[in-house]
Order: C-alpha cells, then structure tokens, then sequence
C-alpha cells in the first residue's frame, strides 16, 4: 500500500534539496585558503614536517593575516611562573582572609585545599585568560569561584615579552 502523496512529496524534497547544493557550491569558488583552513596547504606551498611545524611559526600563518609570535624559551616561561608563585604568595593572607575564613566558618574539614592556577600571561604583566582548580582529595565547594574572582585583578611586574602559559599549584590556608 503505497500513498503516491509520501512519494512526490519525497521525491520534490530530494529535487529541492540537489537543487539547492548543486547551486550553492557552483557559486562558490576553490581557492587554496580556503584549503589550507581545512588543513591542506596549497600545492605551491613546501611541504614541512608535522614536528618542525608550529602554529606560530607556519609560512601559512602569515598568509593568512595571522600574527607569527616567536614561542618562548624555556627560561622566560620559568621567570614568568616564578612572578606568578610569587605574586600569589603575597596575595595568600588577602585569600585567607576573603575566601578561607569564610569556608572554614561553615566547616571545619578539609583543613587545607591545594589549587591550581592556570593561565596565560600577556605582555602587561595581566592574564589573558586564566582558570583556578581544586584538587579533589581536599575540596570545598565555594574556594575555588572566591579565589578565581580575587584573582582577576593579578598583575606581575615581571611581565613576559610575549604571551605565556603557566601552571602554579600554591594551598589554602
């Protein structure tokens, strides 16, 4: 029992929608940026080895209007980690003060949490973008949003010529 209605009406749906394609992609021309946004690069580009092929160091970036930073050495990411540990170390008695004192006052256990903070250092010595976690063996629920939002206002005098990502376990209290 076939209803001739359902098969028109699937067969004017499929015509539509072939329609519809063959139309959209004819308007649209191949170019190789559009290539090499899909991950393919052009067939005039060099080829290069996925190891020695950064992000920010790739010919392609440039061709694209992208900024090519140079990534940094080993010892400027250790100096900007050590600004960061040492800012946050000044900063402990204010989070004490803000964030621990008034978790404790709610419950006496855990005595103490380790955090870790995470984030991307910018030339003015700001976070571009940051994150604090908690460790799970020794959580409290309202630590870890006090202390990501008195951290928002960090700032290091030391600030990295470029932006860096660091990583800086500290504990609470």
């Amino acid at each position: 029992m076939r209803n001739p209605e359902i098969v028109l009406a699937i067969l004017a749906g499929s015509a539509l929608i072939a329609a519809g394609l063959y139309f959209g992609l004819r308007a649209r021309p191949s170019t190789p940026a559009t290539e090499s946004v899909q991950g393919r690069q052009p067939p005039t580009a060099p080829m290069q080895s996925e190891a020695s092929a950064t992000p920010s160091a790739t010919p392609m970036a440039a061709d694209r209007g992208l900024p090519t930073v140079p990534a940094n050495t080993p010892a400027e990411q250790q100096r900007v980690e050590q600004s960061v540990r040492a800012k946050l170390v000044e900063l402990k008695p204010v989070l004490v003060k803000k964030c621990w004192e008034p978790s404790l006052a709610k419950a006496r256990e855990p005595g103490k949490v380790m955090l870790s903070y995470n984030g991307t250092i910018g030339p003015e010595g700001t976070p571009l973008a940051y994150g604090v976690s908690q460790s799970r063996e020794a959580y409290r629920v309202d630590i870890q949003p006090c202390v990501q939002r008195e951290l928002l206002a960090l700032k290091i005098a030391d600030a990295p010529a470029t932006p860096t990502l660091v990583t800086v376990e500290f504990e609470l209290p």
